[in-house]
């Protein structure tokens, strides 16, 4: 399904870089001047309806004389969705478990084991995962 209309994200953005535009008495004018753009491409990155590509949003930080980060102070999180965010989800939480004073303990013992063993271990985990369900 096609998404419509402009994003949270997107939203924030515009605003943050009203906002630092207005801070500085620029006007959306220049800015478009300033980036070979129309004023109107300016309002529509400022009310969100169009994105700003990456190139853009750090050539708009340029000329606003900030951080290309600031636009995203205090965006909205996303959650991440689709086929990608399971495997991301499941990456999160081997990076948390390896991390752990368990994950590094057991990391440790593996790396001492002969093969054989690493697999027997492997199997003898996944039966405990079976068995708790």
């Amino acid at each position: 399904m096609a998404r419509r209309g402009p994003g949270e994200i997107d939203k924030h953005v515009g605003a943050r870089v009203r906002e630092r535009r207005n801070q500085v008495g620029m006007s959306q004018t220049d800015l478009a001047d300033a980036l070979g753009v129309t004023f109107q491409q300016v309002q529509k990155y400022e009310k969100g309806v169009n994105r700003v590509g990456a190139g853009r949003l750090a050539e708009i930080a340029q000329v606003l004389g900030c951080d290309l980060t600031s636009f995203y102070d205090g965006a909205p999180r996303v959650r991440a969705a689709g086929p990608g965010s399971e495997r991301m989800a499941l990456a999160r939480r081997r990076s948390e478990v390896a991390q752990s004073p368990e994950g590094t303990m057991v990391i440790e013992a593996m790396a001492n084991m002969r093969p054989n063993m690493r697999s027997a271990m492997v199997k003898i985990a996944r039966a405990l995962v079976s068995s708790a369900s």
